[in-house]
């Protein structure tokens, strides 16, 4: 199968709306948990590599699989944020692979923890975009640094 032009843009929609909101909270739009599977590969398919997971526990391995297994990883540090996530996607480059697009990702951002820190970030992210049999796109795999 051959990726075309509208289904390249339908994921770069997907990149520059549902996911740029999903890491994103304030006070009028709150992190949502079950909005991860309308954009993740709800399966034990689903891989990604973050270096954030070892500031959850360090003794986590950088790379991990499965949606039940990476589902609290991402949501839990959501209970110590104020307000923040990422404020702008600076580059979105696409490719197809096969059957599968490939993203690839530059954001930036502000996280407010409720104790008065705050983190910057400056995120580059690699994603495979995959088209389900009901046609949606999730991302299968993800790889941020």
């Amino acid at each position: 199968m051959t990726i075309t032009k509208n289904q390249t843009q339908e994921v770069e929609n997907l990149i520059r709306q549902d996911y740029f909101n999903l890491w994103n909270k304030t006070e009028k739009s709150p992190f949502v948990p079950g909005d991860m599977e309308k954009i993740y590969l709800n399966s034990e398919e689903l891989v990604i590599i973050d270096p954030d997971f070892q500031m959850l526990d360090d003794q986590l391995n950088t790379r991990q699989c499965g949606f039940d297994n990476i589902f609290p990883l991402l949501t839990s540090p959501w209970d110590f944020i104020q307000d923040g996530g990422i404020k702008s996607l600076d580059t979105v480059e696409l490719t197809s692979l096969g059957s599968n697009v490939m993203a690839s990702i530059e954001a930036k951002g502000t996280l407010n923890f409720k104790d008065g820190n705050t983190h910057h970030l400056d995120r580059k992210a690699t994603q495979i975009w995959k088209q389900l049999e009901d046609d949606r796109w999730v991302i299968a795999y993800e790889h941020v640094s």
